[in-house]
């Protein structure tokens, strides 16, 4: 879970520094961070909402071997 979080932080920071064309939605009139385009951000909330559940079922897990024991 560690390393996927590291992972979608490195993402977002990559993301917000990678300058390519201007967004497909008009947002910006020239050239934006990857982070602008529409696709790049889903796939970005696709880790973080995965990462998120993960770390939701590690606790758990956790909770119930504590309980157990």
């Amino acid at each position: 879970v560690g390393i996927a979080d590291r992972a979608y932080q490195k993402a977002v920071a990559y993301a917000k520094d990678r300058v390519q064309s201007r967004p497909v939605d008009g947002s910006k009139p020239g050239s934006a961070p990857i982070i602008h385009h529409p696709d790049v951000r889903r796939m970005l909330m696709t880790m973080r909402a995965l990462t998120e559940g993960c770390r939701a079922m590690a606790s758990t897990a956790a909770a119930a071997f504590d309980a157990a024991h």
